[in-house]
């Protein structure tokens, strides 16, 4: 469904001949998904399409406090500059997508009168943004998609932010000397990368950050049935994994057994009270929703995903199966991504950046 939201924030820059000789080039190009997060810029490199990706290489660099917070860049140069050491990383890369934080962005889901013509619909959509935004409409970047249509009216995803957020993530790419391809939401990224087949069901999806529980709800129509962020600290987690030192690359190496214990040892406390705050998460979906029960599972990403116990703890706490999600599973993978070893979910929403730049 959101394949094509937020594509307009960007069409309009360029010719029909860039289009073109885009879409050309992206037959065989790969394509890098970039995550700016709080603490940290992640990178992961696809290439092939969407129906059949290799992953080329994965990796990160640390970000300073306060370039990145709830509702997208705030610092370019110190981001610019992550970005460029990111780029070294993973090799030379032209073509980039990228993601605004759901808090920095206006979703929503409307009924609009059928058959209006275009001008009609646009007033309809810019009407509806005027109504929830506290800013100007004149100073939003809208986008919307059709989702589909009964009788008299038709429902309508509306998308909507700040015109200097977009120009942030422009500047960027702009300073590195990429080409920023898409900038859209991150929870539709999540979805890419979470869904790649068809599920039965509903899932809610959380990206346990290193400063917030992101919780989102999906139906198999990829409609976004309910989304809710709680701020949660965890700098004893990463003092506690710097103190016993990052994970073997590998669950075969001799040593993980022992890094997986004192893990489970050190962290049950921090990552007990995180199940909490998953469990609370579910029942005000439970109550605030006439179809919470519908949630068949937990599907985690984020760093603290990957943590050993935590899917075990979120089953116990949240009674729900709990799994971290793996967005490369049966993928061909590089040794150079292979690299990020058992912390592949911290790249879950990198990957379904990715994704969204190659071709079905």
């Amino acid at each position: 469904m959101a394949d094509y939201i937020l594509l307009a924030l960007f069409q309009a820059f360029w010719s029909e001949k860039t289009m073109r000789e885009w879409f050309q080039r992206q037959r065989r190009s790969s394509v890098v998904g970039v995550d700016f997060g709080p603490s940290a810029v992640k990178g992961v490199v696809l290439e092939g399409s969407r129906g059949r990706p290799r992953v080329v290489a994965a990796g990160s660099v640390a970000l300073p406090v306060g370039c990145v917070d709830g509702s997208g860049l705030r610092q370019i140069e110190p981001a610019a500059a992550a970005l460029t050491e990111l780029r070294t990383q993973l090799g030379k890369l032209d073509r980039a997508v990228m993601a605004l934080p759901d808090g920095g962005v206006i979703q929503r889901v409307i009924e609009i009168p059928s058959g209006l013509r275009t001008t009609e619909f646009e007033v309809q959509v810019r009407e509806t943004v005027a109504r929830l935004s506290p800013f100007p409409v004149e100073e939003m970047r809208i986008d919307w998609q059709r989702l589909d249509g009964e009788g008299k009216t038709e429902r309508v995803l509306v998308v909507a932010t700040r015109e200097e957020r977009v120009e942030a993530y422009r500047a960027v790419a702009e300073l590195v000397g990429v080409t920023l391809l898409h900038l859209e939401v991150e929870s539709f990224a999540l979805r890419r990368a979470a869904f790649q087949e068809e599920d039965q069901g509903s899932a809610a999806i959380l990206d346990l950050g290193h400063q917030a529980i992101l919780f989102a709800v999906w139906d198999q129509r990829a409609i976004k049935r309910f989304e809710r962020a709680q701020a949660f600290d965890t700098s004893e987690v990463r003092q506690i994994l710097q103190r016993i030192g990052m994970a073997p690359t590998s669950q075969e190496d001799p040593s993980f057994s022992d890094w997986a214990a004192k893990i489970r040892r050190e962290l049950r406390t921090v990552c007990l009270e995180l199940a909490d705050e998953v469990a609370h998460l579910l029942r005000f979906y439970r109550h605030s929703t006439q179809e919470g029960e519908s949630v068949n599972r937990l599907l985690l990403a984020g760093g603290l995903a990957a943590l050993p116990g935590m899917a075990e703890l979120m089953t116990e706490r949240a009674g729900l199966p709990a799994e971290a999600i793996n967005p490369w599973a049966g993928w061909p993978v590089s040794a150079a991504a292979s690299a990020v070893g058992v912390f592949f979910p911290r790249f879950v929403l990198a990957t379904g950046l990715a994704l969204r730049g190659l071709r079905g």
